[in-house]
C-alpha cells in the first residue's frame, strides 16, 4: 500500500497518494462505523491528520467515548496539531480516563514541544508499569532529563535482568547511558541493525547522547531521518522535530 510522505503530512509538498476505493466508498457513510473504519484507512496511508479529523467529527455524536479521545489526541500528535492534540486529551481526562495512561503521549507531547522538565514529570506519572513499558520510560525520562542539563534520576529504575520483550532498542540506550555499554560498541550494533523501527529508537537516544556531550552527532540525524517509510514512530518524529523545529 502507498503511504504518504512525511513531506506531504509535516512539511509543504502536496499529497503523494490516491484514495484507495475503500476510503473512497466510505467518505459517502456518515455512521459512525464507518467514520472510525475511514478513520483506521487513512491511517494505513500515514494520513493523520486527516483521520483525525474524522474521529473529531465522529466524536460529536459520542463524545462520551474517552478512548476515542485518546486515539485522536495521538493521531494529533503524530501530525503535530499540538493544540488539538492536547485538547483531545484534556477530554480524556475530562471523561474519567486514567492519568497515567495519558502521561506517556503527553510526555511525548511536552518533549516535542521542547518543554523537556515537565516531560519529564508527565513519564513518571507513567509509573508503577511493567518492564517492557518501564524500559520505554526510562529511555524518554532520562532523554528529557539530558535536555534539560538535570540528573538521569530513573536510571536507579533500570535492571540487567529486566524483562523487555521487544523494546532492545530502548534497552541498549539504556545501557549506554548506565556505562554497561561502549558508545562505539553501541554504534556498531546500530550499523547492522536491519529493523527500521528499533534503528530509529536506538538511533535517536544515541544522537541525544553525543549531542548532550558536545560530539558530533548531524551525521547519525541524517540516517535516522532517511529512514522515512516510518516517518509516524516517536524517536522519527523526535528526530524530525530536532532537525525542522517548532
Amino acid at each position: 500500500m502507498d503511504k504518504a510522505s512525511v513531506e506531504s503530512q509535516l512539511g509543504a509538498a502536496q499529497l503523494n497518494i490516491s484514495d484507495t476505493e475503500e476510503i473512497m466508498r466510505l467518505r459517502n457513510l456518515t455512521d459512525l462505523k464507518s467514520k472510525t473504519e475511514l478513520a483506521n484507512a487513512l491511517f494505513a496511508q500515514f494520513r493523520y491528520k486527516e483521520a483525525a479529523d474524522i474521529l473529531s467529527e465522529a466524536a460529536e455524536d459520542c463524545d462520551f467515548d474517552k478512548e476515542l479521545y485518546l486515539k485522536i489526541g495521538g493521531a494529533y500528535l503524530t501530525a503535530r496539531e499540538f493544540d488539538k492534540s492536547l485538547k483531545a486529551h484534556e477530554k480524556y481526562l475530562e471523561l474519567g480516563g486514567s492519568e497515567q495512561t495519558a502521561a506517556y503521549p503527553m510526555g511525548i507531547w511536552h518533549y516535542f514541544r521542547q518543554e523537556y522538565e515537565k516531560a519529564a514529570d508527565s513519564f513518571a506519572k507513567c509509573l508503577p508499569c511493567d518492564d517492557e513499558m518501564l524500559i520505554c520510560v526510562v529511555y524518554w525520562h532520562c532523554l528529557s532529563m539530558l535536555r534539560a542539563g538535570g540528573e538521569l534520576e530513573f536510571l536507579k529504575y533500570y535492571r540487567k535482568d529486566m524483562e523487555v520483550g521487544h523494546h532492545t532498542a530502548y534497552r541498549l540506550v539504556v545501557r549506554v547511558l548506565a556505562g554497561e555499554t561502549a558508545m562505539d560498541v553501541a554504534l556498531e550494533e546500530l550499523k547492522a541493525e536491519k529493523d527500521v523501527l528499533n534503528y530509529c529508537i536506538a538511533g535517536y537516544g544515541l544522537y541525544c547522547i553525543k549531542k548532550a556531550k558536545g560530539e558530533p552527532a548531524e551525521e547519525l540525524l541524517d540516517s535516522i531521518l532517511d529512514k522515512k517509510d516510518l516517518w509516524p514512530c516517536i524517536a522519527y518524529l523526535a528526530a524530525w522535530n530536532d532537525r525542522n523545529g517548532l
